[in-house]
C-alpha cells in the first residue's frame, strides 16, 4: 500500500511527496511494486523540473528491471529529456 500513498499525492500533484513515498516502496524488499515507484519517482522528477535526477531514475527502470513492463516508458520518457 506504500506505493499507493504515493500514487495518491502524484494524483493531486505534489510531486515533492509523491517523491518521498515511492522511494519508501524500496524498503519492502518483497514489494511487486519496485519499477512502478522506479517510473514514478522519474515523472515525479521530470514533473518538478528535475532532469537529471528523473534520467537517473528512469535510467534505473532500465537497468534494475530488465524484465519490467515499463522499459519502453522509461526509454520513451528518457528521450524527451
Amino acid at each position: 500500500c506504500q506505493y499507493w500513498k504515493g500514487e495518491c499525492y502524484y494524483g493531486m500533484r505534489n510531486y515533492n511527496q509523491a517523491a518521498l513515498e515511492f522511494q519508501k516502496v524500496f524498503m519492502f524488499d518483497e514489494s511487486n511494486k519496485q519499477d512502478d515507484a522506479q517510473l514514478k519517482l522519474g515523472l515525479c522528477y521530470k514533473m518538478l523540473g528535475d532532469t537529471e535526477r528523473a534520467r537517473t531514475e528512469f535510467n534505473k527502470v532500465i537497468n534494475n528491471y530488465p524484465d519490467s513492463e515499463y522499459i519502453q516508458r522509461a526509454q520513451s520518457y528518457l528521450s524527451q529529456l
